[in-house]
């Protein structure tokens, strides 16, 4: 792309008017709040997230359609099994970047070449 296809925005207008996306730990938080009166510790978002990535796909199905649940975890579920047909892993990396972090540039690089290597 040429810089005459670039155009500035006008002085006071955002670039992006509806923010930063929320992140998982952010949803469950606000949610928990929002319908429990209940704070989140860091911990315990990572506990209820590390909870749903060790079910099954079966129990995730199941969860999507227990309507006695909450409906984040219900969500999440229903997402879960979304992903999963259409093939896709943006949920699992989503909820595993924010259990066990992003996985470095480095890290990543290193561990591609040892896959070359053998």
């Amino acid at each position: 792309m040429t810089k005459e296809h670039l155009i500035p925005f006008k002085k006071g207008e955002s670039g992006n008017p509806n923010g930063r996306p929320k992140n998982v730990e952010t949803i469950l938080r606000e949610v928990f709040l929002a319908e429990y009166n209940v704070k989140l510790s860091s911990g315990q978002t990572n506990d209820i997230i590390q909870s749903i990535l060790s079910k099954s796909r079966s129990e995730l199905i199941e969860l999507a359609k227990n309507d006695e649940l909450p409906f984040w975890i219900a969500m999440i579920a229903k997402k879960a099994t979304r992903d999963y047909e259409r093939g896709s892993i943006h949920l699992l990396e989503l909820l595993f970047d924010r259990v066990y972090g992003k996985q470095s540039k480095s890290n990543r690089e290193l561990k591609t070449l040892q896959t070359r290597r053998g």
